[in-house]
Protein backbone atom coordinates (compact mmCIF):
# COMPACT_ATOMS: atom_id res chain seq x y z
CA UNK A 1 0.00 0.00 0.00
CA UNK A 2 1.55 3.56 -0.91
CA UNK A 3 2.24 5.79 2.23
CA UNK A 4 0.65 9.27 1.83
CA UNK A 5 3.18 12.16 1.52
CA UNK A 6 3.16 14.71 4.07
CA UNK A 7 5.98 17.31 3.19
CA UNK A 8 7.16 20.18 1.76
CA UNK A 9 5.77 20.97 -2.11
CA UNK A 10 8.62 20.60 -4.61
CA UNK A 11 8.46 22.07 -7.77
CA UNK A 12 7.51 19.41 -10.10
CA UNK A 13 4.77 18.77 -7.94
CA UNK A 14 3.34 22.03 -7.73
CA UNK A 15 3.65 22.16 -11.62
CA UNK A 16 1.69 18.94 -12.19
CA UNK A 17 -0.77 20.18 -9.80
CA UNK A 18 -1.49 23.25 -11.74
CA UNK A 19 -1.98 21.01 -14.87
CA UNK A 20 -4.18 18.58 -13.56
CA UNK A 21 -5.97 21.54 -12.35
CA UNK A 22 -6.26 22.59 -15.87
CA UNK A 23 -7.51 19.39 -16.75
CA UNK A 24 -10.86 19.77 -14.31
CA UNK A 25 -9.41 16.94 -12.21
CA UNK A 26 -11.12 17.05 -9.06
CA UNK A 27 -8.85 17.24 -5.82
CA UNK A 28 -9.79 13.66 -5.00
CA UNK A 29 -8.38 12.83 -7.58
CA UNK A 30 -5.11 15.21 -7.78
CA UNK A 31 -4.47 13.29 -3.90
CA UNK A 32 -4.91 10.05 -5.39
CA UNK A 33 -2.52 11.03 -8.28
CA UNK A 34 0.08 12.95 -6.22
CA UNK A 35 -0.57 10.47 -3.32
CA UNK A 36 -1.35 13.55 -0.71
CA UNK A 37 -4.21 14.03 1.24
CA UNK A 38 -7.26 15.62 -0.47
CA UNK A 39 -7.06 18.35 2.23
CA UNK A 40 -3.56 19.47 1.48
CA UNK A 41 -4.42 19.24 -2.32
CA UNK A 42 -7.23 21.70 -1.78
CA UNK A 43 -5.01 23.94 0.69
CA UNK A 44 -2.29 24.38 -1.99
CA UNK A 45 -4.92 25.43 -4.82
CA UNK A 46 -6.29 27.84 -2.57
CA UNK A 47 -2.58 29.47 -1.75
CA UNK A 48 -1.95 29.36 -5.12
CA UNK A 49 -4.79 30.77 -6.38
CA UNK A 50 -5.49 28.17 -8.79
CA UNK A 51 -9.52 27.47 -10.05
CA UNK A 52 -9.83 23.76 -9.37
CA UNK A 53 -13.13 21.71 -10.19
CA UNK A 54 -14.89 20.68 -6.89
CA UNK A 55 -17.66 18.53 -8.03
CA UNK A 56 -17.72 17.06 -11.65
CA UNK A 57 -21.19 16.95 -13.13
CA UNK A 58 -21.60 14.69 -16.06
CA UNK A 59 -24.84 14.57 -17.63
CA UNK A 60 -26.96 11.71 -17.57
CA UNK A 61 -28.83 12.16 -20.94
CA UNK A 62 -31.66 10.37 -20.12
CA UNK A 63 -34.53 10.21 -22.83
CA UNK A 64 -37.51 12.50 -21.99
CA UNK A 65 -39.92 9.10 -21.27
CA UNK A 66 -36.92 7.88 -18.61
CA UNK A 67 -36.77 11.22 -17.17
CA UNK A 68 -40.41 11.46 -16.77
CA UNK A 69 -41.17 8.29 -15.13
CA UNK A 70 -37.99 8.38 -12.77
CA UNK A 71 -39.74 11.68 -11.69
CA UNK A 72 -42.97 10.07 -10.98
CA UNK A 73 -41.28 7.17 -9.05
CA UNK A 74 -39.94 9.79 -7.07
CA UNK A 75 -42.74 11.92 -6.22
CA UNK A 76 -44.19 8.63 -5.45
CA UNK A 77 -41.92 6.29 -3.74
CA UNK A 78 -38.48 8.60 -3.51
CA UNK A 79 -37.74 11.61 -0.81
CA UNK A 80 -35.07 14.34 -2.10
CA UNK A 81 -33.93 15.35 1.36
CA UNK A 82 -29.77 16.15 3.15
CA UNK A 83 -27.98 13.96 5.45
CA UNK A 84 -25.73 16.33 7.83
CA UNK A 85 -22.90 15.19 9.50
CA UNK A 86 -21.87 17.22 12.73
CA UNK A 87 -19.12 17.75 14.78
CA UNK A 88 -18.67 16.02 18.01
CA UNK A 89 -20.12 18.37 20.44
CA UNK A 90 -22.69 19.47 18.02
CA UNK A 91 -22.16 22.51 17.74
CA UNK A 92 -20.90 22.19 13.56
CA UNK A 93 -21.80 21.48 10.54
CA UNK A 94 -19.09 19.71 9.06
CA UNK A 95 -20.86 17.88 5.82
CA UNK A 96 -24.16 18.14 4.48
CA UNK A 97 -24.69 15.35 1.82
CA UNK A 98 -27.50 15.85 -0.70
CA UNK A 99 -29.47 12.65 -1.34
CA UNK A 100 -32.28 11.32 -3.33
CA UNK A 101 -33.74 8.07 -1.72
CA UNK A 102 -35.90 5.74 -3.69
CA UNK A 103 -37.80 2.79 -2.22
CA UNK A 104 -40.07 -0.29 -3.06
CA UNK A 105 -40.78 -3.61 -3.25
CA UNK A 106 -40.01 -4.55 -6.85
CA UNK A 107 -36.33 -4.56 -6.91
CA UNK A 108 -35.98 -4.58 -10.66
CA UNK A 109 -37.28 -1.11 -11.62
CA UNK A 110 -35.08 -0.05 -8.86
CA UNK A 111 -32.53 -1.63 -10.89
CA UNK A 112 -32.74 0.01 -13.72
CA UNK A 113 -33.56 3.13 -12.26
CA UNK A 114 -29.93 2.18 -11.40
CA UNK A 115 -28.43 1.36 -14.50
CA UNK A 116 -29.96 4.44 -15.90
CA UNK A 117 -28.43 6.84 -13.32
CA UNK A 118 -25.17 4.85 -12.88
CA UNK A 119 -25.78 4.60 -9.55
CA UNK A 120 -22.57 3.36 -7.63
CA UNK A 121 -24.75 2.83 -4.50
CA UNK A 122 -24.79 -0.42 -2.41
CA UNK A 123 -28.30 -2.40 -2.79
CA UNK A 124 -30.07 -2.00 0.96
CA UNK A 125 -32.46 -3.64 2.40
CA UNK A 126 -35.31 -3.74 4.85
CA UNK A 127 -38.47 -5.56 6.22
CA UNK A 128 -41.31 -3.92 6.52
CA UNK A 129 -45.22 -4.65 7.30
CA UNK A 130 -47.74 -4.36 4.49
CA UNK A 131 -50.83 -2.69 5.88
CA UNK A 132 -53.97 -4.46 4.68
CA UNK A 133 -57.25 -3.46 5.51
CA UNK A 134 -55.66 -0.89 8.95
CA UNK A 135 -53.79 -4.15 10.06
CA UNK A 136 -50.71 -5.24 9.38
CA UNK A 137 -49.88 -8.47 7.27
CA UNK A 138 -48.57 -11.61 9.17
CA UNK A 139 -45.83 -11.77 6.88
CA UNK A 140 -42.94 -9.09 6.36
CA UNK A 141 -42.87 -8.11 2.79
CA UNK A 142 -38.61 -7.03 1.59
CA UNK A 143 -38.48 -3.72 0.15
CA UNK A 144 -35.52 -2.47 -1.16
CA UNK A 145 -33.75 0.96 -0.82
CA UNK A 146 -31.37 3.00 -3.69
CA UNK A 147 -29.64 5.93 -3.03
CA UNK A 148 -28.24 8.44 -4.64
CA UNK A 149 -25.91 10.45 -2.73
CA UNK A 150 -23.51 13.79 -3.70
CA UNK A 151 -23.30 16.97 -5.26
CA UNK A 152 -22.33 15.95 -8.24
CA UNK A 153 -24.58 12.87 -8.95
CA UNK A 154 -27.41 14.72 -7.44
CA UNK A 155 -27.06 17.37 -9.26
CA UNK A 156 -26.99 15.47 -12.65
CA UNK A 157 -30.19 13.83 -11.57
CA UNK A 158 -32.41 16.83 -10.12
CA UNK A 159 -31.06 18.81 -13.36
CA UNK A 160 -32.62 16.01 -15.89
CA UNK A 161 -35.90 15.12 -14.15
CA UNK A 162 -37.00 18.80 -12.55
CA UNK A 163 -39.52 19.56 -15.48
CA UNK A 164 -41.33 16.56 -14.48
CA UNK A 165 -41.46 16.38 -10.62
CA UNK A 166 -44.97 17.39 -9.51
CA UNK A 167 -44.87 16.20 -5.82
CA UNK A 168 -41.16 17.15 -4.86
CA UNK A 169 -40.26 19.72 -7.31
CA UNK A 170 -40.00 22.32 -4.74
CA UNK A 171 -37.56 20.58 -2.82
CA UNK A 172 -35.88 19.81 -5.66
CA UNK A 173 -35.20 23.60 -6.73
CA UNK A 174 -34.33 24.11 -2.84
CA UNK A 175 -31.60 21.46 -3.12
CA UNK A 176 -30.30 22.68 -6.24
CA UNK A 177 -29.92 25.90 -5.37
CA UNK A 178 -27.79 24.55 -2.07
CA UNK A 179 -25.59 22.59 -4.40
CA UNK A 180 -25.28 25.58 -6.58
CA UNK A 181 -23.81 27.54 -3.77
CA UNK A 182 -21.28 24.90 -2.40
CA UNK A 183 -20.26 24.49 -5.79
CA UNK A 184 -19.31 28.42 -5.94
CA UNK A 185 -18.18 28.67 -2.26
CA UNK A 186 -14.29 28.36 -1.53
CA UNK A 187 -15.23 27.97 2.35
CA UNK A 188 -14.94 25.03 3.84
CA UNK A 189 -17.51 26.11 6.24
CA UNK A 190 -20.94 26.10 5.35
CA UNK A 191 -22.71 29.62 5.07
CA UNK A 192 -25.69 30.78 7.16
CA UNK A 193 -27.43 31.21 3.70
CA UNK A 194 -26.44 27.46 2.44
CA UNK A 195 -28.02 26.07 5.87
CA UNK A 196 -31.61 27.99 5.50
CA UNK A 197 -31.62 26.09 2.29
CA UNK A 198 -30.46 22.81 3.75
CA UNK A 199 -33.33 23.61 6.42
CA UNK A 200 -35.88 24.66 4.28
CA UNK A 201 -35.43 20.67 2.77
CA UNK A 202 -35.93 19.47 5.86
CA UNK A 203 -39.12 21.08 6.75
CA UNK A 204 -40.29 21.02 3.07
CA UNK A 205 -39.97 17.20 3.59
CA UNK A 206 -42.14 17.16 6.63
CA UNK A 207 -41.30 14.07 8.30
CA UNK A 208 -42.67 13.33 11.89
CA UNK A 209 -40.20 10.46 12.92
CA UNK A 210 -38.43 11.55 16.06
CA UNK A 211 -34.61 11.57 14.64
CA UNK A 212 -36.03 13.78 11.54
CA UNK A 213 -37.46 16.45 14.18
CA UNK A 214 -34.52 16.06 16.27
CA UNK A 215 -32.30 16.82 13.11
CA UNK A 216 -34.37 19.65 12.29
CA UNK A 217 -34.68 21.76 15.22
CA UNK A 218 -30.68 21.15 16.20
CA UNK A 219 -29.71 22.88 12.64
CA UNK A 220 -32.36 25.46 13.47
CA UNK A 221 -31.21 26.39 16.77
CA UNK A 222 -27.80 26.20 15.26
CA UNK A 223 -28.83 28.77 12.51
CA UNK A 224 -30.59 31.16 14.77
CA UNK A 225 -27.03 31.62 16.64
CA UNK A 226 -28.12 29.23 20.15
CA UNK A 227 -24.59 28.10 19.32
CA UNK A 228 -21.61 31.31 18.69
CA UNK A 229 -19.96 30.04 15.65
CA UNK A 230 -17.85 31.94 12.96
CA UNK A 231 -19.98 31.21 10.45
CA UNK A 232 -19.81 33.49 7.45
CA UNK A 233 -23.47 35.18 5.99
Amino acid sequence: MNTIKRKTWEIEEINQLSQYAREHKTCTEISQILKRPVSSVRVKLRSLKIEYTRTKIEALNLAPTEAAYIAGFIDGDGCIRTSIVYNDDKTQVKTVIPVIELSNSNQKVLSWIGDKINSSGKWKTTTVYKKIENRYASKPKPHYHLCVTGRGKVKSLLSEIIPYLKIKHIQATVLLEFIELRLQSHSQRYSISELKLVLKVKELNDSRKAPHLASRDRLKKLIDGIFLLPYII
